[in-house]
């Protein structure tokens, strides 16, 4: 939940090309951290490892997106 705070915060505070995707990428990080926190669903151990696995999914989904974004600034001067 903190790691999904800290990435919503920090992309907010700052202008980065692509800051959506991070943005989005905190708000799932917090969502399956709330998930793990109520402890839904209680039918298996599975779940955080699966949790992590599609946070690691969303996290490198957005750090593609925020390359592209960069690629297409005009070059300095």
């Amino acid at each position: 939940m903190v790691a999904g705070v800290f990435r919503i915060v920090a992309a907010w505070s700052t202008y980065v090309p692509g800051r959506g995707w991070v943005i989005f990428d905190g708000v799932v990080t917090l969502v399956l951290g709330l998930m793990i926190w109520a402890r839904w669903p209680v039918s298996g151990l599975w779940v955080i490892g699966m949790f992590i696995g599609i946070d690691l999914i969303i996290a490198g989904w957005s750090r593609v997106m925020t390359a592209t974004a960069v690629r297409r600034l005009p070059a300095p001067g």
